[in-house]
């Protein structure tokens, strides 16, 4: 409840991006339809999706367990048990769901790689390729768990280790090793959840002021939007992926800072579509890969894939929704 109340709006800017997601994934099965209205989506939206999740995971990881972790008052082996019972069933079911789909090439070394949670990147990723995500945040959290260990004796040298952490991010980003926890994919995670467990700061003190990160926010929001009316977003100066972690930030400053915004972010709808974003996140591949599939066995593909796409995605938020129920709210009440 403290965390609702605290850090409002969140749960609307995860339902929003996680759309996005599945625009930028799916748009080959469905013919691309609505490209003309929502081409950047489809462009840049995995990149907004994912970067998003990570901040916001930085974010709440800070806001919630920093105290604990740096007071050695949560031992490891109880929260790695935590996070894998919250994570695990939901990911080896959709990876189930595309192991089993007519044709899916399956490799030992592969089923090894994505039921340990190892498929963090090159060389392999899950059957279920989205849920790479997954895979990087569990390191992200324990990465995150080690920085509290090292700091229990000095504090200040919590920021420190964040940054540092963040930095190896960026050059693993700049590198892409084709390495298991050492590729561009984890170095995206690393670089934006250490972002987050920064904003998190800010969450953690009810005293620290809005005014100045929401205006800091939208100064640099306004740079942004000039640059990319001038050179496009994969045009612009500097390293794409490293602007868009900075607008991703803004954004999420200003889901939490400005009222505005943060109250049409809890309008119900999207409050309800991000409480079950995870499962979202983790079905919307599969269960497009067997949309497809179904659509050429009984002979339904049409050439206007739109009334077909908006089926999907009726279906799957109805999918999400219940595996958010059955599976994502069991398991947390055991853990």
């Amino acid at each position: 409840m403290d965390a609702e109340k605290r850090l409002p709006g969140l749960c609307g800017l995860r339902a929003v991006f996680s759309i996005g997601i599945v625009l930028f994934h799916v748009n080959k099965l469905f013919h691309s339809v609505f490209f003309g209205l929502l081409s950047p989506v489809y462009t840049f939206g995995g990149y907004f999706g994912n970067y998003i999740f990570f901040i916001i995971s930085g974010l709440l990881m800070a806001f919630h367990y920093k105290d604990a972790f740096l007071g050695r008052q949560y031992p490891l082996f109880l929260f790695a048990k935590k996070q894998i019972l919250k994570i695990y069933p939901l990911y080896v079911l959709s990876n189930l769901a595309a192991m089993l789909l007519p044709g899916s090439k399956i490799s030992a070394g592969r089923t090894l790689a994505t039921l340990s949670l190892t498929a963090a990147g090159k060389p392999y990723v899950p059957y279920n390729e989205p849920a790479w995500f997954l895979c990087v945040l569990l390191f992200c959290y324990l990465l995150y768990y080690l920085i509290g260990s090292l700091s229990f004796l000095l504090p200040s040298l919590y920021l420190p280790l964040c940054g540092l952490f963040a930095a190896g991010g960026m050059l693993l980003m700049k590198l892409d090793l084709e390495i298991p926890f050492l590729s561009c994919t984890c170095g995206e995670g690393c670089f934006n959840f250490f972002l987050g467990a920064f904003l998190g700061e800010a969450a953690r003190n009810p005293g620290a002021g809005r005014r100045v990160p929401l205006i800091a926010a939208c100064a640099v929001l306004s740079i942004f939007t000039v640059c990319i009316a001038c050179f496009g977003l994969a045009d612009m100066p500097g390293e794409m992926r490293w602007n868009i972690s900075v607008i991703c930030l803004c954004l999420v400053c200003l889901a939490l800072y400005a009222k505005p915004l943060t109250r049409l972010l809890e309008f119900f709808p999207l409050r309800t579509l991000g409480a079950c974003s995870f499962s979202l996140y983790l079905w919307h591949v599969p269960f497009a890969q067997w949309f497809s599939f179904l659509e050429n066995k009984l002979g339904l593909r049409i050439t206007d894939q739109r009334p077909n796409f908006v089926l999907y995605l009726v279906l799957l938020i109805e999918l999400s929704i219940l595996s958010h129920r059955v599976l994502e709210r069991q398991r947390r009440s055991f853990s």
